[in-house]
């Protein structure tokens, strides 16, 4: 057993630098799995201490009934509730309270001030001691509707000090009043970056857009009660419609909100950890197989001395497992430094989280084992192998290891190519299951078809790189034409041929070299691809469907007041005017949406495709139907469906009109007239469109919407159909750069795999090498042939990944609703880009393997045996 150790610790320190890159790899990985743990657990106990802040001091919460939906498009709860529930027997004390959206400060400079990544509410001061988690800070509370009280982020933000006069835009328009004190919220000072406009609470159902109700009724048990009683005695107490809940169980609602961003947040992160991991296993395993392979006449005498096949396959999963286990030990170090940033960069993003970094034992468990495994699991084949070499044929230097049976190895591969392509087609278009089945389906099939890829790969390898070569060779004579004519075009060409047999002669560990690259550029490939292909319907629709000159949408992406909307149909110049806005509703179980729509003037800027009906019919208890949906329920003009809103009252709707386009509007389509009826909140618009005028300037009406929205709604702006078409598409690019930028994870890790393998390469061919030198190659040449092979390696990754995210790209826009996605484009550019900065980052990968080839002493490398 020592000896065995012996033999694992001089293998370690034999090829400590090489292993080090390789460990590298899996730090990185690591390192990301284990910040996406600690950041979920970070983040769930900051917001659940947030949760628990803002219904502090609350024992029950009056409220409408949701039956479905976000909580956000409850009714407001009227104001003569507030007796009743005063009135029930154990209530110490019950207020009304006013939390809304479509709030803005504008400031000083007469500008919208709008936080980074929250909304700006509008709410209600609370003079019951605990029951409310604002504190005065400065000043006093606002008395009467021309007073008001701002949190501190907001007032330093526009600029206000406790006595100037602010203006804010409000559902109910603009409103100007004196700023009586500054508060703060909770113990964290700020409700997640969120902006606050408090009011008297006499004040604020009117001038918040409540029409004199409460968001919520809030009320206190006296002692000896206990709010599951006291909620039971209230809701007994409560007409249909309303409900009372308990502190534990509207906390844990707030929590199981904010549970929401926090998954979506460390699972995607947690996805791209998992990515990167995938493309290490690729570096291991190759890193492995080489060292194997060029300490064949080593393990060739160990097995001549007596060694079992056991035992050195012992041994060089021994060398892996210590790889693994300090490149994980590290790697979790790591994630908690990554979780501690990536917090702070949120916290001040949202103006301060509660808490700390919070550790359990599931990041430094998941990360040991993801390392350990993944290592362990990449260095099996190589193991394997080595442990099978016949003692006499390895003696020979010239032995190296020689593929089993590589017929059924790339039999394997093209099933599994095939199989994880029809895992991939079967998860984006059956969608077997619930959502979270069909992306392991198809995640899958994405898995087992890049490891299919790679095995095919080693069949293309020669004639790819052969052609690559010619091509690059081609282009690098054109750019180095005058250096080639000074220092010897011949010789160039010599070094270029070596470099591309030296690539050719190997497609096994060219292709695994490669795979790396290629799964890392095939996610990036299918983003863009994506992305093309929103901003090409974008264009489409706009071409094609939206006949409207200008749009109006908030910069917060918040939703806007529906009276702004209504403010400017008065202006001079302006045509026919909509908002737009969404309601939930539900057929049965399953839950819609429908887009809300003023039927006067919206099917004069949007062009639905009606194929029958009309827009004029579409008025109150009316509903127009998508062709797809109207199919599925076998609806068509004069139909009648039943339909159930959030707060639970069910109605007949008839539908008056099917059509053909549903890019902007969705599957379905109701008035402003039903959603008044059924939604009696403040109706936010997500977006406006409006024509101008016969003869009117396109140019003069936006300038005169602008200075409308200058003095009423700062924070909404009004685009023509270039500038709105540029906002959408700039959207999508940020989506795309995210995704790109976490990618680059795994992109750097799979250019450390390509200077790894040079690096392997370069010693293994020490005497090759060292004869060229002393048959006249210069130092200089050396390093552009190595240079010349990392950049060839690198190209072969970027093409096959390029390929191949074609494909995944296109099955993915396809397989993307019509409203996302009507036509598949490929950017050709965007491609031709990541093959050169495939040149650029290979050229990268070389420079110390080629360093290290320029430097070899010529007598000591023809001397290496």
């Amino acid at each position: 057993m020592s000896i065995g150790r012996t033999l694992v610790r001089r293998g370690l320190f034999a090829n400590k630098w090489r292993l080090l890159l390789t460990a590298t790899a899996v730090v990185l990985g690591v390192s990301f799995v284990s910040a996406s743990f600690v950041l979920r657990d970070s983040l769930s106990s900051a917001f659940n201490g947030l949760a628990a802040d803002i219904n502090k001091g609350i024992d029950v919460q009056v409220r409408s009934k949701v039956a479905f939906g976000d909580r956000g498009t409850g009714n407001p709860v009227p104001a003569s509730l507030v007796p009743v529930v005063r009135a029930v027997p154990g209530v110490a004390t019950a207020v009304g309270s006013v939390n809304v959206f479509g709030v803005t400060v504008i400031g000083r400079d007469g500008k919208a001030v709008i936080p980074a990544g929250a909304p700006t509410l509008g709410v209600s001061w609370s003079d019951v001691p605990g029951l409310s988690p604002l504190h005065l800070i400065a000043g006093r509370r606002p008395v009467g509707p021309d007073e008001l009280a701002l949190d501190k982020g907001a007032a330093s933000a526009a600029g206000y000090h406790v006595g100037d006069t602010v203006h804010v835009s409000l559902p109910t328009g603009k409103h100007e009043a004196r700023l009586t004190g500054l508060v703060r919220f909770g113990s964290a000072n700020s409700l997640a970056g969120a902006y606050l406009v408090v009011f008297d609470p006499a004040v604020a159902p009117v001038v918040l857009g409540l029409h004199g109700g409460y968001s919520t009724i809030d009320a206190q048990a006296v002692p000896g009660v206990s709010d599951a009683e006291l909620a039971a005695r209230v809701n007994r107490a409560l007409p249909r419609g309303y409900e009372a809940r308990t502190n534990a169980q509207i906390t844990a609602e707030g929590q199981a909100q904010f549970a929401t961003f926090v998954d979506a947040f460390a699972n995607g992160l947690l996805a791209f950890a998992l990515i990167a991991l995938f493309v290490s296993a690729f570096i291991i395993n190759n890193t492995f197989a080489i060292l194997a392979s060029q300490r064949l006449r080593e393990l060739a005498l160990l097995r001549a001395v007596g060694a079992s096949s056991r035992q050195v396959r012992s041994m060089m999963a021994g060398e892996a497992l210590i790889i693994g286990v300090g490149a994980s030990c590290t790697g979790i170090l790591g994630g908690l430094v990554l979780a501690l940033l990536l917090k702070a960069v949120l916290g001040a993003f949202l103006g301060g989280l509660h808490g700390g970094i919070v550790v359990t034992a599931t990041p430094i468990v998941v990360g040991a084992l993801v390392g350990v495994g993944i290592t362990m699991l990449s260095a099996l084949a190589p193991a394997v192998r080595a442990g099978r070499i016949a003692p006499i044929q390895a003696m020979s230097a010239q032995s190296t290891f020689v593929v089993d049976r590589p017929g059924r190895r790339l039999a394997v591969a093209g099933a599994a190519t095939a199989i994880g392509l029809g895992g991939v087609v079967v998860g984006l278009f059956s969608r077997p299951g619930a959502t979270a089945q069909w992306l392991t389906i198809a995640g899958s099939g994405a898995v087992l078809l890049f490891l299919g890829v790679a095995g095919l790969s080693r069949l293309v390898a020669r004639p790819v790189v052969v052609a690559e070569s010619a091509v690059l060779r081609v282009l690098t004579r054109a750019i180095t034409w005058p250096t080639t004519k000074l220092f010897g075009g011949a010789r160039q060409q010599v070094v270029a041929r070596l470099a591309r047999e030296n690539v050719a002669r190997t497609p096994r560990r060219t292709s695994a070299a490669a795979a790396a690259l290629m799964i890392g550029l095939a996610f990036v490939t299918t983003g863009s691809i994506i992305g093309a292909s929103i901003k090409s319907t974008i264009r489409g629709i706009l071409r094609q469907s939206i006949t409207a000159d200008l749009f109006l949408q908030d910069k917060g992406f918040a939703g806007f007041p529906a009276t702004v909307t209504d403010g400017i149909t008065t202006l001079p110049g302006v045509g026919a005017v909509s908002g737009f806005t969404v309601a939930p509703y539900r057929i049965g179980t399953k839950e819609k949406a429908a887009g809300v729509v003023d039927h006067r003037s919206f099917g004069r800027l949007v062009d639905i495709g009606l194929t029958s009906g009309s827009f004029a019919a579409l008025t109150r208890d009316t509903i127009l139907l998508y062709k797809d949906p109207a199919r599925d329920l076998g609806a068509r003009v004069g139909s009648t469906i039943d339909v159930e809103w959030p707060s639970s009252r069910r109605t007949r709707l008839t539908v008056v009109g099917i059509y053909d386009q549903s890019n902007v509007v969705g599957n379905s389509v109701i008035d402003q007239s039903t959603y008044a009826a059924y939604f009696t909140g403040t109706r936010l618009d997500f977006f406006a469109a409006a024509s101008v005028q016969p003869g009117a300037s396109v140019q003069k009406v936006q300038r005169d919407v602008q200075t409308y929205l200058l003095d009423a709604a700062p924070a909404v702006t009004v685009q023509d159909k270039a500038e709105f078409q540029k906002s959408r598409e700039q959207i999508v690019d940020t989506f795309v750069i995210t995704i790109n930028v976490l990618l680059a994870l795994a992109v750097f890790i799979a250019l450390i795999g390509i200077a790894n393998t040079l690096a392997l390469s370069v010693y293994e061919r020490t005497r090759e090498i060292g004869l060229m030198r002393a048959v006249g190659m210069l130092r200089r040449q050396t390093r552009t042939m190595v240079r010349w092979e990392s950049v060839l390696v690198a190209v072969f990754g970027a093409l096959l990944g390029i390929v191949l995210g074609i494909v995944l790209g296109t099955l993915v826009a396809i397989a993307l609703p019509a409203t996302f996605v009507s036509t598949v484009t490929i950017p050709t550019s965007t491609l031709v880009a990541y093959v050169v900065a495939a040149i650029v980052a290979g050229t990268a990968a070389a420079v110390l393997p080629a360093r290290r080839a320029a430097r070899m002493q010529v007598l000591s490398a023809i001397s290496e045996h």
